[in-house]
């Protein structure tokens, strides 16, 4: 009879083992840290597809002339506009409105924001355009910023597409894009 009840006592003990390894894997699949190693690839991923800047000198498309003595504090300083757009270049789509942050550092190391921008969710493959009232429609979001001779010198303009984290993407790590421009006195 010992001998019974010993091999009951392992064939009890390896079904507990067997129903905890269950319960761990159930756990792990209901809070998705097994599901998400394979649902990432699958996920939407969103990149800020465009950054541009203008007018720009026609001989460089990174330098930005202003008139000696002109003031971007002033009333009418001289102005340039950007323009953004964010893809989703991932696998799925994103099912709510996405915010991107714009950021300028300019020569003195002090940085200027110029908020966050929504786009509409987006379907995979799918760039964000915004209405811009104009006859062509849907165009990607221009917004125009004061430079001038007392901002001379490099700035870094970055673009950061799902700024708050709000959306599980396969690649976390390519949301910004950034370009650099000189204002230059003439």
């Amino acid at each position: 009879m010992a001998t019974k009840s010993k091999s009951f006592e392992s064939a009890v003990i390896l079904t507990a083992l067997v129903f905890v390894a269950v319960l761990v894997s159930s756990t792990s699949l209901l809070t998705g840290s097994v599901v998400l190693n394979r649902a990432s690839a699958l996920s939407p991923n969103l990149i800020v597809s465009d950054l541009k800047i203008w007018p720009v000198a026609s001989s460089n498309p990174f330098v930005v002339e202003v008139p000696a003595g002109s003031n971007s504090k002033k009333l009418n300083p001289p102005t340039i506009a950007f323009t953004h757009s964010v893809k989703n270049i991932g696998r799925s789509a994103t099912r709510i409105i996405t915010l991107t942050k714009i950021t300028e550092t300019f020569p003195d190391g002090s940085v200027q924001s110029y908020g966050d921008y929504g786009a509409d969710p987006l379907a995979p493959g799918q760039t964000s355009l915004f209405y811009d009232g104009s006859p062509n429609g849907y165009q990607p979001l221009q917004t125009r910023i004061a430079v001038g001779a007392d901002v001379a010198g490099w700035h870094t303009l970055m673009a950061c597409a799902d700024d708050g984290n709000a959306i599980r993407e396969s690649n976390e790590n390519d949301n910004c894009k950034a370009i650099t421009f000189l204002v230059k006195v003439v």
